[in-house]
């Protein structure tokens, strides 16, 4: 039954949902936002500068995460609290 759902979900997705989006008309974006409020900008700027710099932090991040997560100690002795 589980099964019967995902391909149900998996059918609307990329059947139905595309042919519906099709049936409607295509809009022109409004460009007013981004003239006015440019973060979005700004943002893209940086990561194309720093694109090298941003790269070796996220590896960094990882490695600290990963290394840290193998380091938890986890005591699952939950009964030994209602003795």
């Amino acid at each position: 039954m589980m099964s019967a759902g995902v391909l149900v979900s998996l059918l609307l997705t990329f059947l139905l949902f595309p042919v519906l989006q099709v049936q409607f008309d295509r809009l022109l974006p409004n460009l007013a936002f981004e003239s006015r409020f440019a973060l979005t900008e700004v943002f893209a700027r940086f990561t194309e500068r720093h694109g090298t710099t941003i790269l070796w932090v996220s590896i960094a991040v990882a490695v600290v995460s990963v290394t840290g997560a193998t380091r938890l100690m986890v005591e699952n002795s939950f009964i030994d609290y209602f003795k």
